[in-house]
């Protein structure tokens, strides 16, 4: 017999993972046999059955095979519990995603590997196209997927299988977004996010008493499909406790700092760059301007983010930022929040102000006085003897910038010893960095000095001097542009790691190359942990690798039968999800270290399998059905 032309690869158990899992899967097999008979396709179903339960039924029993299947043959590898107890978190997961579908890889037949599951419905227009035999190597297919309800309808063929799917569609699974749709699949749009935006990651909602409510974590990317010169964004920070202002930079691909805003309660921004059609946007808050852990949580709530026609100049932001120096938010039992500071540390205020802290000596002092200076370039604003908890007040002089910065240095016996080895020199309570205002003078004060160098010195410059008017403005000359410098940050080379754009949204349920080139890349990453992003790695990998991507258009498509919610992930209750992987102790792949991970692959040091990925050294029981 000769080998067939695909391999269709997934993998399951008969554990009811993620509800009514043999109906799901029950559908899965009957529109796949009813599309080889009826269509001629040439493949082989390797289903590998990962760590069955003893005390249920194999698949190979517990599931209805259809006798009319055409040309299609169907086996059953299983991995059995000993190789699965194997793996460090053996104890706490069921079943191995990726590994699995690198089993069934190393044992396949076909010169093209279709990697999909066992809750996926093929539409016709889709199978036909893979009849005709067309694929190329050096190529990696994906397709959009289309999220149904799980009430499908069994035993009455493909073909009824395929019109219910149609009528209870959910969300359709986009290049660079997920959006809900009505069950007929038109676009169901949310009055948050405007449409012209397609959230790549970052972007949850959720159900709450008021309804689908949408939330933004702390680092996320969207695309904009249309040239727009203003982004428009009311966002709320939802973790308390937070020193100062919230800072969210929005950066190109390549890292470069297009606007910073800073979140301090509910207020509206315009962010007045220009995009053009498809450029994305990445959305990053600062390393330690959060608690450990929270670049996980919904941290900031969606009122508005469109775009606008006619840009809007924004105002000077009042706010208190933390430069270097500062290490992150952390919390003892019964105790509020605080942060450490080294011996050297910088602070960035708006002119005129004054900014009130709640500091105490640090370990490294050892009980013996200290001395705070705090500086404005050369110039000594003050000195304040650090010996126990107190609050200072430092009077930010009046500028023409938009930020003053100020460095706090210590001067004073600092005892090194192990257990302090970043030297902690300062304790500052979190929620107690503040701007005060300081008399009626001070602000009179601060009023003129505004007036003076926003209003009255640059017409008289322009009057003087005939100096053209400057256009745009969107950023001052020491505003987001130059604040790291402000904050004492050294000047970055920014993220050079290549981005492309591959259609990574739901990849694990469709992701076909040749056998060859998968083999090239080395299979799916054996990752000893929970599955999330490990398939967009192997993405990423083609792409650093030069294989090309091709996308399967409309009327071709895939439908997948909806699972309980948690059990995987879906936009709506991605919290749930989190939080199950989080009690079970498991590791992930978060989105920071995805993109880390991106551009290592990129730069050539991606993750690597060891020479045996997909079991290759180990004898699975192969059951042909």
């Amino acid at each position: 017999m000769s080998e067939p032309y695909l391999s269709i690869i997934a993998t399951s158990r008969n554990d009811d993972h993620g509800g009514s899992m043999l109906q799901r899967m029950q559908a899965f097999v009957e529109g796949l046999c009813g599309q080889a008979e009826r269509w001629g396709l040439d493949a082989e179903l390797i289903l590998v059955e990962w760590n069955p339960p003893s005390d249920r039924p194999p698949l190979a029993e517990a599931l209805t095979w259809p006798k009319e299947r055409g040309r299609l043959s169907i086996r059953i590898i299983t991995v059995p519990f000993e190789a699965h107890m194997a793996l460090v978190h053996g104890d706490k997961m069921g079943l191995y995603q990726m590994i699995a579908k690198n089993v069934g890889a190393r044992r396949s037949k076909g010169k093209f590997l279709l990697f999909t599951n066992v809750d996926i419905l093929f539409n016709d227009e889709l199978i036909q196209n893979l009849v005709r035999e067309n694929l190329a190597p050096k190529v990696l297919y994906r397709i959009d997927r289309t999220d149904v309800r799980n009430e499908i309808p069994l035993g009455q063929g493909i073909a009824t299988m395929l019109a219910w799917a149609k009528c209870h569609q959910l969300r359709h699974n986009r290049p660079a977004s997920t959006i809900r749709v009505h069950p007929d699949g038109k676009p169901k749009w949310e009055k948050v996010i405007d449409p012209r935006i397609g959230p790549l990651f970052g972007f949850s909602e959720c159900h709450e008493e008021q309804g689908i409510v949408s939330y933004l974590q702390p680092m996320a990317r969207f695309q904009v499909y249309e040239t727009q010169p203003t982004l428009v964004v009311e966002l709320e920070p939802l973790v308390l406790d937070i020193t100062g202002s919230l800072p969210l930079d929005f950066c190109d691909d390549s890292g470069n700092l297009l606007h910073r805003i800073l979140l301090g309660g509910r207020e509206k921004h315009f962010i007045p760059f220009g995009l053009a059609a498809r450029s994305r946007v990445h959305l990053k808050v600062r390393d330690g301007s959060l608690p450990p852990g929270a670049r996980d949580w919904l941290v900031l709530r969606i009122h508005a983010f469109h775009l606008e026609e006619k840009p809007v100049a924004t105002a000077a932001p009042k706010a208190v930022l933390l430069g270097k120096g500062w290490h992150q938010i952390e919390k003892e039992p019964g105790k509020p929040f605080f942060r450490w500071a080294e011996k050297e540390c910088w602070l960035a205020a708006p002119p005129g102000s004054v900014v009130e802290l709640n500091v105490a000596p640090g370990p490294s002092l050892q009980g013996a006085p200290g001395l705070l200076c705090v500086h404005q370039n050369e110039e000594c604003l003050g000195s304040f003897r650090l010996e126990s908890r107190r609050k200072i007040r430092i009077r930010v002089p009046q500028t023409k910038e938009p930020w003053v910065a100020l460095r706090l240095a210590f001067a004073g016996r600092l005892v090194p010893f192990t257990a302090d080895p970043e030297k902690r020199v300062m304790a500052m309570r979190a929620d107690e960095l503040k701007q005060v205002s300081f008399g009626f003078m001070t602000r009179i004060g601060s009023l003129l000095g505004r007036f003076w160098h926003e209003l009255i010195r640059p017409i008289l410059k322009r009057t003087l001097f005939r100096l053209p008017k400057a256009e745009g403005g969107a950023l001052p000359s020491t505003g987001e542009k130059d604040l790291d410098a402000v904050l004492g940050f050294p000047k970055g080379d920014g993220d050079k790691g290549k981005t492309d754009h591959w259609h990574t949204n739901g990849c694990g349920d469709f992701t076909l190359l040749s056998r060859d080139d998968f083999f090239q890349l080395g299979g799916y990453w054996e990752f000893d942990g929970f599955s999330m992003h490990i398939d967009s790695l192997l993405l990423y990998e083609a792409a650093a690798k030069g294989m090309t991507e091709c996308v399967f258009e409309e009327p071709q498509a895939i439908y997948h039968i909806e699972h309980q919610p948690g059990s995987g992930f879906t936009p709506e209750a991605s919290s749930v999800m989190y939080e199950r992987i989080r009690r079970k102790g498991l590791p992930y792949i978060k989105d920071r270290e995805l993109e880390q991970i991106q551009n290592d692959i990129h730069n050539g040091v991606g993750q690597r399998n060891r020479s045996d990925w997909g079991l290759l050294n180990h004898k699975l029981n192969d059951q042909k059905i």
